[in-house]
């Protein structure tokens, strides 16, 4: 008769080790949305049987929904705004100053900051089009107009009437629009991928 190998049970034991073995992990959406890895690792002991092994992994994504709802958005537009407000008049310290660009590109990164938080927001999209409008005002040589105090005044003043408004609609868009093109802004804005000319690529400036 055949003996039995290490791992064998022999006929009539029950192999009290045969049950299934189950590994659960949740992921939790961060409100940023933000990529996060769970590494993990364990030993199945020797088995005179095959053992199931089952892993189980579960989403959890009910906390990140209400960070993208309409109103949250709403609320992170209307906070933003209001720093943003702030700065725009703060650069009255630095008017004078020959290196004045230096100063704004605080206020051209929290413009392109508030564009990535509202970028998932679908009723933001006429917010996301002002607060371009006002991110390109310090590009490409425009931030010389923030030597002026009507300029700071009129443009911290549109932040604060559109955008901390509840709802921002198409016509505000428009306003704004129109406000910067007298304060002899481009509204349009710089085209941000190189453009050429004269056979050469010029680049958007962005102050640095």
């Amino acid at each position: 008769m055949a003996r039995p190998r290490k791992f064998d049970v022999p006929r009539g034991v029950d192999d009290i080790a045969t049950a299934p073995i189950t590994k659960s992990y949740f992921h939790e959406i961060a409100p940023d949305l933000s990529a996060e890895l769970i590494e993990d690792q364990f030993e199945v002991p020797p088995r005179a049987h095959p053992v199931r092994v089952r892993i189980r992994s579960e989403v959890i994504a009910t906390g990140a929904k209400q960070f993208r709802s309409i109103p949250y958005l709403a609320s992170v537009r209307r906070r933003n705004a209001d720093v943003l407000s702030k700065m725009v008049l703060g650069l009255h310290e630095y008017a004078d100053r020959p290196d004045l660009a230096v100063y704004t590109y605080p206020l051209f990164s929290k413009s392109k900051q508030m564009l990535e938080l509202l970028e998932a927001g679908e009723k933001e999209g006429n917010a996301r089009l002002i607060i371009r409008m006002i991110r390109d005002t310090f590009m490409n040589g425009q931030w010389e107009n923030y030597r002026r105090s009507d300029t700071r005044t009129v443009v911290a003043a549109l932040i604060e009437g559109k955008l901390i408004a509840e709802d921002v609609t198409i016509a505000d868009a428009g306003a704004v629009f129109d406000k910067l093109a007298d304060l002899g802004f481009n509204p349009v804005g710089a085209e941000l991928p190189a453009m050429e000319k004269d056979n050469e690529q010029e680049e958007a400036q962005v102050p640095c």
